[in-house]
């Protein structure tokens, strides 16, 4: 069961930001504490850039780490495939005041409404993955850069919270034992991407994570997008709840890993 369905993507899972914080909520349980959006907003450099498109734009949180990069001569276009997202989006950069202009827009990564060659910058995070063809998402991120400009990507691996999702999977084998980035996963993005980039930097970031009770494990499970695409009944939920138990009164704690993976993609 691939996480590529976008009416259910578009209608449930991303209607409002609901899930996502929930899920991002486990990372809290992390050995050592990361600023998420700091990390990857760490890599931009803006100083030759004019305008900027960032695809798949979620809440906007990541433009809190960023807005000390950005000047008023910039024009920010932001993007998701949800109205939802968007309005929170909006929301939240009204909180803090940028310097540039800000657009939101709704539109598919798949079918961008962009001229060729209309951004100096496109930032593409946790959402190639989404696209029924990553290669179609790129191609068309490739289309609408600038050929001196650069594009971010950040992914994460296949194995991400793993045992957390193997545990799921045997209870219920619909649901794949790996990340919902398989279509787009780290190994996947280190052979694609020399397809339409010259040059590309990665960085990696590895967070284990110490869960010391079972409720992040839990909301993350529910707010899954291939579990919750399956309208399990309570009584997964409930054997899923039983089985992480057993499993905290055996080890004490339940440890596990995410990851995230950035790459600077240059076509010059």
């Amino acid at each position: 069961m691939q996480d590529n369905d976008k009416q259910y993507l578009q209608e449930q899972q991303y209607k409002t930001p609901d899930n996502y914080q929930t899920r991002l909520t486990l990372i809290d349980c992390a050995d050592e504490k990361i600023d998420i959006w700091a990390w990857r907003a760490r890599p931009f450099n803006f100083s030759n850039t004019k305008d900027i498109l960032e695809i798949g734009c979620g809440p906007g949180h990541l433009w809190e780490s960023a807005q000390k990069k950005l000047t008023a001569t910039q024009r920010l276009v932001l993007t998701d495939f949800s109205n939802g997202m968007l309005e929170a989006a909006r929301a939240n950069l009204a909180s803090f005041k940028l310097p540039c202009s800000v657009q939101f827009e709704n539109v598919d990564m798949e079918n961008l409404t962009y001229a060729a060659a209309s951004f100096d910058a496109v930032i593409a995070q946790f959402v190639i993955y989404h696209a029924s063809s990553p290669q179609q998402a790129l191609n068309e991120i490739k289309r609408v850069l600038k050929p001196t400009g650069w594009t971010s990507i950040v992914t994460i691996p296949v194995c991400a919270f793993h045992d957390f999702l193997k545990l799921a999977h045997e209870i219920d084998n619909r649901i794949p034992p790996h990340s919902i980035s398989a279509l787009f996963s780290e190994e996947k993005a280190d052979a694609m991407l020399p397809e339409f980039f010259t040059r590309i930097e990665k960085e990696t970031c590895s967070i284990k994570v110490t869960c010391t009770e079972p409720t992040p494990i839990l909301n993350y499970i529910r707010a899954y997008p291939t579990v919750q695409k399956l309208a399990l009944p309570e009584e997964f939920y409930a054997e899923y709840e039983k089985r992480i138990k057993i499993l905290f009164q055996k080890n004490g704690v339940l440890k596990s890993e995410f990851g995230m993976t950035s790459y600077m993609c240059y076509s010059s």
